[in-house]
C-alpha cells in the first residue's frame, strides 16, 4: 500500500503516468485514420502487439528485474512511445506520399463546430465513465477502493470485443449514410447488432455469474475474490449494456448528429452525479458498481429511444424485439443451464470456467443459427474455410 512506499517514488510514478497519458493521446488520431481508410486490420495488429508488449513485458519486468513503481511506469512510457511512433508511421504510409501536410484553414473552419461538439461528447463521456471510480476513491477506505479497481479489470476484457466492433461499423455506416442508401443502412445496422450480441451477451453474462471463479483463479486469493466478485459482476453487466449502445452511437455519429450524444450525456450526468454519491455513501464500493450498472441501463433506455425516433423512426420496436431480445434470452438460458451444471461440479474454478466457455460457445452458435441472414453468413464462411483447407 502507499504507507509502505517512498513518497518520492509515488511522486515520480504520478509524473510518469502523465507522460504515458500524453504519449497515448495521439494514438486515437492515427488509429482513427487507419480505420477510416478501411485498414482496420492494421490498427488491430498494432493494438494487439503493443498491448501484449505493454502488459506482458511489465509482468516479466516486475517478476525478474525490478519490482518498483518507477520501473513499471518507465516500461509503460517506453512502450507507449513505440506505440505512437508505429501508429503514426502506419497512418502516413496508408495515406500515401501524395497527401500534403499543409494546414488548410478553410477546411479546418468547416469542421470546427463538429469538432467542438465531439470534444464535448468525449469530455462528458469521460466524466461519466470515471464518475463511479472518483466517488468510490473519495468516499471509501483505501482497501475498498483497491477491491473496486481489481473488480474493474474484469469488464475491461469486454473492450477487446466492443472497441474493434465499433471501429468497423462506424466507417461502414458513414459510407452508407453518405451514399443515401437507407435500406442497406438498416440492413447493416440490424445484421451487425445480431452478430455483435451473439458474442457479447454470452460472454457478459458468463462474466457476471462466474466473476468469483475468474477472480479466484487469477488472484489465488479466495477471500479477495469473494469481496470483489459482486462488484465485478455488476460492472460487467454495465459494460455489456454500454456495448449494446455502440450501434446507436455509431449511427448518431455517421449521420452527423453529434448533438444527440452530447445532450444524452449531459442528461445522464445531471442524474447520475447525485445518485452515485448517494449509492456509494450507503453501500460503499458496491454502490459504485450499482451506479455504473444504473448509468448504462438508463443510457440504453434514453439512447435507444432518442436515436430511433430521430434517425430511424419506426425501427425501434423491431430492433429491440427481433435483434436484441432474442440474443439476450438465448444467452441467458444457456448461461443459466451452465451455471446449474457448474454448481454440481464443486469448487474447481478451472472446470467451472470450462463449462461456462462451452455454454457461451453454444449460445453464440444458437443465436447465429436463429436468424436466416446470420445463418447464411456462417454457412458461407464455413464453405470458404473448407475450400481453402
Amino acid at each position: 500500500g502507499p504507507s509502505t512506499l517512498d513518497r518520492n517514488e509515488i511522486h515520480q510514478a504520478l509524473r510518469l503516468m502523465g507522460v504515458v497519458v500524453a504519449l497515448r493521446w495521439p494514438i486515437s488520431l492515427y488509429m482513427g485514420t487507419l480505420v477510416g481508410l478501411h485498414r482496420a486490420q492494421i490498427s488491430y495488429r498494432i493494438t494487439a502487439t503493443m498491448t501484449t508488449i505493454g502488459n506482458v513485458g511489465a509482468i516479466l519486468l516486475l517478476l525478474y528485474v525490478d519490482r518498483t513503481l518507477w520501473a513499471y511506469f518507465i516500461w509503460q512510457a517506453a512502450s507507449s512511445l513505440l506505440y505512437v511512433l508505429w501508429a503514426r508511421q502506419s497512418a502516413w504510409r496508408e495515406l500515401g506520399s501524395s497527401i500534403s501536410a499543409r494546414l488548410d484553414w478553410g477546411l479546418l473552419k468547416g469542421v470546427l463546430i463538429q469538432s467542438a461538439m465531439m470534444s464535448g461528447v468525449a469530455m462528458s463521456g469521460l466524466i461519466l465513465t470515471q464518475l463511479d471510480k472518483f466517488v468510490v476513491s473519495s468516499s471509501t477506505a483505501l482497501g475498498d477502493f483497491g477491491r473496486y479497481v481489481l473488480a474493474s479489470v474484469l469488464p475491461m476484457g469486454l473492450s477487446v470485443l466492443i472497441i474493434p466492433t465499433f471501429n468497423v461499423i462506424y466507417p461502414r455506416l458513414s459510407a452508407l449514410v453518405a451514399a443515401g442508401d437507407l435500406s442497406e443502412q438498416i440492413k447493416y445496422y440490424r445484421l451487425g447488432t445480431r452478430l455483435f450480441l451473439s458474442c457479447l451477451a454470452p460472454i457478459a453474462l458468463s462474466a457476471f455469474f462466474y466473476s468469483y471463479d475468474l477472480l479466484a483463479l487469477w488472484t489465488g486469493n479466495s477471500a479477495l475474490a469473494a469481496a470483489a466478485a459482486p462488484i465485478a459482476g455488476l460492472l460487467c453487466l454495465g459494460a455489456a449494456l454500454n456495448g449494446i449502445m455502440h450501434f446507436p452511437y455509431a449511427l448518431q455519429l455517421a449521420t452527423g448528429q453529434t448533438k444527440l450524444p452530447f445532450l444524452i450525456n449531459c442528461v445522464l450526468l445531471v442524474i447520475m452525479l447525485p445518485l452515485t454519491i448517494v449509492l456509494v455513501r450507503h453501500y460503499g464500493a458496491l454502490g459504485g458498481a450499482i451506479a455504473w450498472f444504473s448509468l448504462n441501463a438508463l443510457y440504453v433506455v434514453i439512447g435507444v429511444n432518442v436515436t430511433h425516433i430521430y434517425l430511424l423512426p419506426g425501427l425501434q420496436k423491431q430492433w429491440v424485439l427481433r435483434d436484441v431480445a432474442p440474443a439476450l434470452i438465448i444467452a441467458t438460458m444457456f448461461v443459466f443451464a451452465g451455471h446449474y451444471l457448474a454448481s454440481m461440479i464443486g469448487p474447481n474454478h478451472f472446470v467451472r470456467l470450462v463449462v461456462a466457455t462451452a455454454c457461451s460457445v453454444a449460445a453464440t452458435a444458437t443465436v447465429l443459427f436463429t436468424y436466416r441472414d446470420t445463418r447464411a453468413m456462417v454457412i458461407d464462411a464455413w464453405r470458404v474455410a473448407c475450400a481453402r483447407f
